[in-house]
């Protein structure tokens, strides 16, 4: 199993070929993250993405971006993102953002049609900002993937900071795609405020168990 520290030869080599392609999909359950379960969107060039449990209440996702590099996600519960890095050579990784909540403990089990909003620090790896997280979760729908129906949430994320007068400025705001079955989510866009161009991802059109 790979962990936080060592994901990381093993993975560059895989993960910058676009992860080999299982011959077949089974169905897949949250005890195949142990293990490893990749998930591919519907995109012409599709991302495929690499998750893993690496913690009692965390799960990480890998996936090879633009530049070469491989970035990871972790998220408490498979939902709240606390931290995204990066890594080029396997073994060095640049955080790109940390968030800490301010009472990690009060953060709830994602459910349908749930709304939370917490303080939390952003650390951008240069400074740190106090910010307000609020995530929103939509009610409970059923996709079909590799011929397994998966049952779904749709999640948004905003994280609110704010100017050197207190005024709240353009939020940044994430959206991502929650299966209960797997306990994980998978990335649907980021929108950068002032940013015309967003990474939109069609949803998965195949999970399967890690080769």
């Amino acid at each position: 199993m790979l962990t936080l520290d060592t994901p990381h030869r093993h993975l560059l080599a895989v993960g910058l070929s676009l992860f080999p392609l299982a011959a077949h999909a089974d169905c897949m359950t949250a005890q195949d993250l142990l293990a490893g379960v990749m998930i591919e969107n519907g995109a012409e060039t599709p991302k495929v993405e690499l998750h893993l449990r690496t913690g009692p209440d965390t799960v990480s996702d890998w996936v090879p971006t633009d530049t070469g590099a491989v970035a990871r996600t972790d998220r408490l519960y498979g939902v709240y993102t606390t931290q995204e890095a990066t890594t080029k050579d396997g073994a060095g990784w640049e955080t790109n953002y940390q968030i800490t909540f301010d009472d990690p403990a009060a953060v709830p089990p994602p459910v349908p049609e749930l709304n939370w909003t917490a303080k939390a620090v952003f650390f951008d790896g240069f400074d740190k900002i106090d910010v307000i997280v609020s995530y929103s979760l939509g009610k409970e729908d059923t996709i079909t993937v590799d011929g397994c129906p998966y049952r779904v949430l749709p999640v948004e994320m905003t994280l609110q900071q704010f100017g050197d007068d207190a005024t709240p400025v353009d939020p940044e705001i994430g959206r991502q795609l929650y299966f209960p079955d797997l306990g994980t989510s998978t990335y649907v866009n980021y929108v950068l405020p002032n940013v015309s161009e967003h990474d939109d991802r069609p949803p998965p059109r195949r999970i399967y168990r890690r080769p």
